[in-house]
């Protein structure tokens, strides 16, 4: 988070917080993060358009989250800088602050891919003839991979009955989760 004092009398003005990150050899990484602000406090924002009232301390916090892959695969995971860069104005003069680097370590993530398995055929009632056939239940299985190079804890996986949300034959459908 940033913290912006004003102790003078006149507003701060044309508020801008650019949060930079960089990877361990300085070259850009913020494509590697996803950056949302996630509260604002005695500010109306920090794009540029930004006020703080005099004698008022304004702060801002950011979500930073990484991308897959921005761990790396090394179990220690990859070391980041991040810094603010703040401009503002008070009186029509400009001035621009560079923040130091804060350090932060994200380590290998999970990648969880599931993929659901039916049997090749599946016995029920032909929609198409005045008979009606008896349903034979049968498995589906749900396979869950982890494709990333972290640990996955604490997985679960919830379910409920499934939905049809597109029946174009407007065939009649009648199905239920049995356990």
């Amino acid at each position: 988070h940033v913290n912006v004092m004003v102790g003078r009398e006149q507003a701060l003005q044309n508020l801008k917080v650019n949060i930079q990150i960089h990877n361990s050899t300085g070259t850009d990484a913020g494509q590697a993060f996803f950056v949302k602000i996630s509260s604002l406090q005695n500010t109306s924002g920090v794009n540029g358009d930004g006020t703080v009232q005099p004698n008022t301390t304004a702060t801002a916090n950011w979500l930073i989250i990484p991308s897959t892959g921005a761990g790396g695969v090394n179990p220690l995971g990859r070391q980041y800088g991040v810094k603010a860069v703040i401009s503002y104005s008070i009186g029509g003069a400009s001035t621009t602050i560079n923040t130091f680097d804060a350090l932060i370590t994200v380590h290998p993530q999970p990648a969880i891919k599931l993929e659901y398995v039916l049997p090749f055929e599946v016995f029920g009632d032909e929609p198409m003839t005045e008979v009606r056939e008896s349903t034979v239940p049968f498995p589906l299985g749900l396979r869950v991979s982890n494709v990333g190079a972290g640990m996955a804890r604490k997985f679960q996986v919830q379910s409920n009955q499934p939905l049809i949300t597109d029946n174009a034959q407007g065939l009649a459908v009648d199905f239920s989760l049995l356990g």
